[in-house]
Protein backbone atom coordinates (compact mmCIF):
# COMPACT_ATOMS: atom_id res chain seq x y z
CA UNK A 1 0.00 0.00 0.00
CA UNK A 2 1.41 3.13 -0.88
CA UNK A 3 1.90 6.17 1.32
CA UNK A 4 -1.29 7.93 0.35
CA UNK A 5 -3.67 5.03 -0.08
CA UNK A 6 -1.99 4.59 4.16
CA UNK A 7 -2.91 7.96 4.58
CA UNK A 8 -6.54 7.87 3.89
CA UNK A 9 -7.02 4.73 5.66
CA UNK A 10 -5.88 6.14 8.71
CA UNK A 11 -8.14 8.91 8.61
CA UNK A 12 -11.06 7.33 7.65
CA UNK A 13 -9.88 5.10 11.09
CA UNK A 14 -9.62 8.37 13.20
CA UNK A 15 -13.34 9.70 11.87
CA UNK A 16 -14.67 6.41 13.03
CA UNK A 17 -13.01 7.24 16.65
CA UNK A 18 -13.83 10.55 16.72
CA UNK A 19 -17.32 10.46 15.58
CA UNK A 20 -17.30 7.75 18.35
CA UNK A 21 -16.10 9.78 21.05
CA UNK A 22 -17.67 12.96 20.44
CA UNK A 23 -21.41 11.15 19.56
CA UNK A 24 -21.51 7.65 21.29
CA UNK A 25 -19.50 7.93 24.27
CA UNK A 26 -20.71 10.82 25.98
CA UNK A 27 -17.22 12.37 26.31
CA UNK A 28 -18.85 16.23 25.25
CA UNK A 29 -21.19 15.61 28.26
CA UNK A 30 -18.44 15.21 30.42
CA UNK A 31 -16.39 17.35 28.82
CA UNK A 32 -19.34 20.17 29.22
CA UNK A 33 -19.77 19.43 32.48
CA UNK A 34 -15.80 19.91 33.26
CA UNK A 35 -15.58 23.16 31.62
CA UNK A 36 -18.62 24.62 32.77
CA UNK A 37 -16.79 23.66 36.70
CA UNK A 38 -13.73 25.45 35.67
CA UNK A 39 -15.30 28.94 34.54
CA UNK A 40 -17.97 28.49 37.26
CA UNK A 41 -20.97 28.57 34.92
CA UNK A 42 -23.88 25.98 35.23
CA UNK A 43 -25.22 24.11 31.92
CA UNK A 44 -23.17 24.74 29.46
CA UNK A 45 -24.14 23.47 25.88
CA UNK A 46 -21.50 22.56 23.86
CA UNK A 47 -18.03 23.81 23.57
CA UNK A 48 -17.20 23.86 19.92
CA UNK A 49 -15.26 22.48 18.38
CA UNK A 50 -14.58 20.03 21.22
CA UNK A 51 -18.59 18.70 21.13
CA UNK A 52 -19.27 18.83 17.32
CA UNK A 53 -17.80 15.73 15.62
CA UNK A 54 -17.99 17.39 12.08
CA UNK A 55 -15.52 20.00 13.58
CA UNK A 56 -13.40 17.27 15.47
CA UNK A 57 -13.64 14.90 12.01
CA UNK A 58 -12.13 18.20 10.41
CA UNK A 59 -9.38 18.71 12.40
CA UNK A 60 -8.51 15.26 13.36
CA UNK A 61 -7.81 14.11 9.71
CA UNK A 62 -6.18 17.26 8.47
CA UNK A 63 -4.10 16.54 11.59
CA UNK A 64 -3.27 13.07 10.14
CA UNK A 65 -2.62 14.19 6.86
CA UNK A 66 0.07 16.68 8.10
CA UNK A 67 1.81 14.54 10.18
CA UNK A 68 1.78 12.09 7.92
CA UNK A 69 3.23 14.47 5.05
CA UNK A 70 0.17 14.99 2.95
CA UNK A 71 -0.11 18.33 2.85
CA UNK A 72 -2.35 19.01 -0.38
CA UNK A 73 -5.75 19.57 -1.56
CA UNK A 74 -6.52 15.97 -2.10
CA UNK A 75 -5.64 15.91 2.06
CA UNK A 76 -8.42 18.99 2.31
CA UNK A 77 -10.76 16.82 0.19
CA UNK A 78 -10.51 14.43 1.86
CA UNK A 79 -11.15 15.56 5.00
CA UNK A 80 -14.13 17.80 3.79
CA UNK A 81 -15.64 14.58 3.35
CA UNK A 82 -15.37 12.21 6.01
CA UNK A 83 -16.44 16.16 8.00
CA UNK A 84 -19.58 16.31 5.65
CA UNK A 85 -19.97 12.25 6.47
CA UNK A 86 -19.56 12.31 10.07
CA UNK A 87 -23.40 12.26 11.12
CA UNK A 88 -23.61 9.28 8.64
CA UNK A 89 -20.44 7.38 10.36
CA UNK A 90 -22.39 8.01 13.82
CA UNK A 91 -25.55 6.34 12.59
CA UNK A 92 -23.70 3.51 10.86
CA UNK A 93 -21.82 2.98 14.09
CA UNK A 94 -24.93 3.01 15.95
CA UNK A 95 -26.88 0.43 13.24
CA UNK A 96 -23.85 -2.04 13.75
CA UNK A 97 -24.02 -1.91 17.23
CA UNK A 98 -27.96 -2.91 16.95
CA UNK A 99 -26.68 -5.72 14.59
CA UNK A 100 -24.55 -7.07 16.51
CA UNK A 101 -26.99 -6.84 19.60
CA UNK A 102 -29.50 -8.72 17.66
CA UNK A 103 -27.15 -11.13 16.54
CA UNK A 104 -26.41 -11.80 20.14
CA UNK A 105 -29.70 -12.10 21.22
CA UNK A 106 -30.03 -14.72 18.64
CA UNK A 107 -27.36 -16.65 19.78
CA UNK A 108 -28.37 -16.35 23.34
CA UNK A 109 -31.85 -17.92 22.30
CA UNK A 110 -30.59 -20.53 20.22
CA UNK A 111 -28.26 -21.62 22.79
CA UNK A 112 -30.57 -21.80 25.51
CA UNK A 113 -33.20 -24.04 23.41
CA UNK A 114 -30.35 -26.13 22.86
CA UNK A 115 -29.67 -26.74 26.43
CA UNK A 116 -32.90 -27.13 27.07
CA UNK A 117 -33.37 -29.65 24.69
CA UNK A 118 -30.31 -31.73 25.83
CA UNK A 119 -30.47 -31.65 29.68
CA UNK A 120 -34.75 -32.28 29.46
Amino acid sequence: MDMITETIVTMIEAAFVVVFIVDLSGFSDTFCEWYGRLIHRKGVQGVKPFTCSLCMTWWTTILVAVCDGWVCWEAVATASLLAFLADTIGQALTMAKDILTTLISIIQNLTTRLWHRVGG
